[in-house]
């Protein structure tokens, strides 16, 4: 199993022996910690506040590729899927990697989106009309929310979309505490025997339970994959067991890793 390579690991870096880590939970680095809350399915919590890490969103530059081939994913702690895209590489929503705005995205104005700026200082937009803040160095967007203000999306929000919302697939989303400290990453397993993954309420109220305020729907199906020190950790579906290309990827790395 993927867990117990990674604690041999994670055994010999420093800094982790003195990490406190919450009961059910598995350090990765210095405020970032990750858990299983369900069978095949991933949480990760980061500290947007610990300098040593650092968030970032793969470059247009690198569209269209694996995440293990994408040289901006490649020295990451952990590293996952993002955007939604069509066939000619445009992303869904206003979409910013190191303050350089990706060009022509689809309904911009409609998609909600999170946009962090220079020191990690994140703020989702979950109503629409959407728009980037001054300054923003990072931006990703989704559809559709599923926390907004405390309240998770529930089975008849998801009633008007239920071949997508309403029916269980591979996930992949991201929330943010009140606070704006902690950014929440969940991603699903999904589409094999047994393990079906989550309909957009479940998604939510998963988010909701470990303390995300705010959260939104990144792309899933067979998109969704999940790296941690270079190894993909989660089974692919049984109809998509091949790795797919996408648009970009959410980055957690080390500063010094910049």
């Amino acid at each position: 199993m993927w867990v117990s390579a990674l604690a041999l690991l994670l055994g010999g870096c420093s800094g982790l022996a003195s990490m406190t880590v919450p009961a059910g939970w598995q350090g990765l680095a210095p405020g970032l910690l990750m858990r299983q809350p369900a069978p095949g399915v991933h949480l990760v919590r980061l500290d947007l506040q610990e300098p040593g890490l650092r968030l970032i969103l793969t470059p247009p530059a690198e569209r269209g590729r694996k995440i293990d081939a994408m040289p901006a994913a490649q020295a990451a702690v952990v590293a996952f899927n993002a955007s939604f895209f069509d066939r000619a590489w445009r992303v869904l929503g206003l979409t910013v990697s190191a303050g350089e705005a990706w060009p022509e995205p689809m309904a911009p104005r409609a998609s909600p989106l999170m946009a962090c700026d220079r020191e990690q200082r994140c703020r989702m937009q979950l109503v629409p009309p959407h728009v980037l803040p001054p300054g923003t160095q990072l931006a990703v967007a989704g559809t559709p929310w599923l926390v907004r203000d405390g309240r998770p999306r529930t089975a008849d929000d998801d009633a008007h979309c239920q071949a997508f919302c309403g029916a269980p697939h591979p996930r992949t989303a991201i929330g943010l505490d009140a606070g704006r400290r902690y950014l929440f990453v969940v991603l699903a397993e999904g589409r094999r025997e047994g393990m079906p993954g989550l309909t957009l309420a479940e998604l939510a109220r998963l988010l909701h339970e470990h303390g995300a305020n705010d959260a939104l729907n990144l792309d899933g199906g067979g998109s969704s994959a999940l790296w941690i020190d270079g190894r993909p950790v989660m089974q692919r579906p049984a109809n998509e067991p091949v790795q797919r290309a996408i648009a970009n990827a959410l980055v957690i790395r080390r500063a010094l890793a910049r």
